[in-house]
């Protein structure tokens, strides 16, 4: 798996023990979502941007549906840190003390999840998408 996809498995269940102090449910696990994730951070990666949206303009919610990923609902969480001794910690942290990330990791309609983390040189690039399942 490597220690981006440790990173991914790690980013799971911090945010479900983050869910969990708060009384929430913990979120399942979705490999489909998760590559979805995956491609954003190698995108990112790839072509030098940080942005919710792609260099063509698909969001979150065009890549879920290009991929044929059934939602009724999206959030997306970014982080990108660089040379940091734990890049997990700093990217929790970093959702943690902004209002609408921490939103999106405490949202209790929120079923799935799925984390992307990819290493460009120094550089860790972090995509965590949240959905509710139909």
């Amino acid at each position: 798996m490597g220690a981006q996809g440790n990173f991914s498995q790690l980013i799971y269940a911090e945010v479900n023990d983050i869910r969990q102090s708060y009384g929430l449910q913990p979120l399942q696990w979705n490999a489909s979502v998760a590559n979805v994730a995956r491609q954003h951070s190698r995108n990112m990666a790839d072509n030098n941007f940080f942005s919710h949206a792609d260099p063509q303009g698909n969001t979150a919610l065009e890549r879920l549906l290009n991929a044929g990923v059934p939602f009724n609902l999206v959030a997306e969480n970014l982080a990108l840190n660089d040379n940091a001794p734990d890049p997990v910690s700093v990217a929790i942290k970093g959702w943690l003390d902004s209002p609408g990330h921490r939103r999106n990791m405490l949202r209790a309609e929120v079923t799935d999840t799925g984390v992307g983390v990819v290493r460009q040189g120094e550089e860790y690039f972090f995509t965590q998408l949240f959905i509710r399942r139909p």
